[in-house]
């Protein structure tokens, strides 16, 4: 019985769902940067049109800052995510930030 128990807690590992909502936040992010690469790609292709496209990374990038708003709300405890936070994230413009202040330069030219 207690081998049975042993086995079954080595194989036990949390999922989504017994995360918590700060553990969440990385992968949410990580997948708007997903999206703006798929986003990106159409544009390069010809698939949209330039003010499709600045509108599409308009709305990417305000669901960026609830992300970013919620990070800075929490306490990671974790050095690494800490880290990828603010080290990183929060430190630095994102891809879609950037992509938004290249099409403005642009227009400006």
């Amino acid at each position: 019985m207690l081998f049975a128990l042993l086995i079954s807690l080595s194989l036990w590992s949390p999922t989504a769902a017994e995360e918590g909502p700060c553990d969440r936040l990385r992968a949410q992010a990580e997948q708007i940067d997903t999206a703006y690469r798929k986003l990106r790609q159409r544009f390069e292709s010809g698939q949209l049109k330039p003010e499709k496209y600045a509108h599409r990374l308009n709305k990417l990038r305000k669901k960026e800052r609830k992300i970013h708003q919620k990070a800075r709300d929490c306490t990671f405890e974790d050095q690494e995510t800490y880290n990828y936070w603010y080290r990183g994230r929060l430190k630095f413009p994102t891809l879609v930030q950037q992509e938004l202040d290249r099409l403005e330069r642009e227009k400006k030219e």
